[in-house]
């Protein structure tokens, strides 16, 4: 599915429609995929291969996940970061990585909570 997305992009599809349709991120489906900016600082290490991508080039990334259709729409240079244009985004940041830690942790509760049982029978 996801080579037959890229392929039909490469051959001058919509990103953006195809991600409203086909995306199964639902926080940036409605936007066509768009995450909006993102510091090279925020980037993850596992996303370091999006960070070539050149402006209207895409890119298919193999994560842990699944696959990934990448697109860089802009980039903007490198400039000084003023803490008052900034710290709605850190909030943001802060806020999703608690709650990744949280997801995380009542993930590993339920797990050591959980009773499996195996049957034969089937």
């Amino acid at each position: 599915m996801v080579l037959d997305l890229y392929q039909r992009i490469q051959k001058g599809q919509s990103f953006d429609n195809l991600a409203k349709n086909f995306s199964d991120d639902k926080i940036t489906r409605k936007d066509g995929g768009d995450q909006g900016y993102k510091f090279v600082t925020e980037i993850d290490k596992m996303y370091e291969p999006i960070l070539t991508l050149k402006v209207n080039e895409i890119k298919m990334v193999s994560f842990e996940e699944g696959f990934y259709i990448a697109k860089l729409t802009e980039d903007e240079p490198e400039k000084e970061l003023i803490f008052d244009e900034i710290k709605d985004k850190l909030r943001e940041n802060l806020f999703s990585y608690k709650v990744q830690q949280n997801r995380a942790k009542k993930a590993q509760e339920l797990m050591k909570s959980a009773k499996i049982e195996f049957s034969k029978e089937l």
